[in-house]
């Protein structure tokens, strides 16, 4: 038979076990209570459209004359003189003699080639003073080198010069009268009467100077051997006692 203490034990134990849980759990319910629910954050989701760009065809109009030259190119304009310092003879003119003598006449005794001919000519001339010659150039042709004869105030009277004048040329030769405005569109030279005062030389004079004289230092000088002896020979005496007789 069961003692009275076992058996109120027995039933304290389920009671004591109910309270220690209810405790437990209002603990838990208080500590729930006192404690911040979590905010839940919602992120916004921008709905954000990703535009790209549209490259479209681009049409190019048709050109019917697309790589062809339909404009001739124009031809170079000489806006400068040439200046051929050195090289012609004091007799050769040129912008200058044309424009300041375009209203005058004067007499054309031949256009040529080659300079050189005009050069020997005027050479052997002793009344070369009277000649004058001019180069003229062309974009279709080569140049040609003419050679005048004196400058005239008419046309009559450069043709009554020419009708007396003997030069003593080739029958081959014609001269005849032109006008000097002619040759305008066709000289671009500087004369050799423009280029006097640019080109004027000078004389150098050298003079022959005396070379100085050059003096080697002496680094180890040798001694004059008879000086030192005529000095040592000279102490001696001075110094030698006088001997007894």
């Amino acid at each position: 038979m069961s003692s009275p203490h076992a058996t109120t034990k027995s039933r304290l134990k389920p009671w004591s076990l109910f309270i220690v849980g209810g405790v437990c759990l209002a603990g838990a319910l208080l500590i729930m209570s006192l404690a911040q629910p979590p905010v839940h954050v919602e992120k916004d989701h921008d709905d954000t459209e990703i535009v790209y760009p549209t490259f479209q065809v681009e049409q190019v109009a048709a050109v019917p004359n697309l790589g062809v030259l339909t404009d001739q190119v124009r031809p170079l304009q000489q806006t400068t003189r040439v200046v051929t310092s050195g090289l012609h003879e004091p007799e050769f003119r040129g912008t200058k003699f044309i424009v300041d003598y375009r209203n005058r006449y004067s007499i054309q005794i031949v256009q040529i080639g080659k300079e050189d001919i005009i050069k020997n000519f005027l050479q052997q001339r002793v009344d070369r003073k009277d000649f004058i010659y001019i180069r003229l150039t062309n974009q279709n042709q080569p140049e040609r080198y003419v050679l005048l004869y004196g400058i005239y105030d008419g046309e009559q009277e450069a043709k009554a010069v020419l009708s007396r004048l003997n030069l003593k040329l080739p029958t081959s030769i014609k001269p005849s009268v032109e006008k000097v405005a002619n040759y305008a569109p066709y000289v671009n030279d500087m004369g050799a009467d423009e280029g006097t005062e640019v080109s004027k030389l000078y004389d150098v004079r050298l003079t022959s100077a005396p070379l100085p004289k050059v003096v080697l230092p002496v680094l180890n000088p040798v001694p004059d051997i008879s000086s030192t002896t005529e000095t040592n020979e000279a102490s001696t005496q001075k110094t030698m006692p006088l001997s007894e007789h």
